[in-house]
């Protein structure tokens, strides 16, 4: 079996937002990388979630080719509108609200 067969580096449809386990940054994840036994390399010994940059210099490093049909689709960015309301009095108070 190979580097490549015991270290596999899969990508995520979309990133998730979570610290990349390599080196420690905060960001976009977009690799996983499964760390399976050296002895049959079946057993499942653990996980890393990666970067971009990391997720591709891991890639290089175990020999895989990581290529996708598409290029990542970047997380949604999170957007909060926060509206006020005239409850009825400010507007007749000529916009004091002290007194309501």
């Amino acid at each position: 079996m190979t580097l490549a067969d015991r270290l596999p580096i899969e990508i995520y449809s979309r990133p998730v937002y979570r610290k990349c386990e390599c080196c420690g940054r905060v960001q976009d994840i977009y690799f996983h990388m499964v760390v399976r036994d050296a002895a049959s390399g079946k057993l499942l010994i653990g996980s890393f979630d990666l970067c971009a940059s990391c997720g591709k210099e891991l890639a290089l490093i175990t020999d895989q080719a990581i290529d996708r049909e598409e290029a990542p689709t970047p997380a949604p960015k999170m957007t909060q509108t926060i509206r006020t309301f005239d409850v009825g009095g400010a507007a007749q108070n000529g916009g004091d609200t002290t007194n309501l």
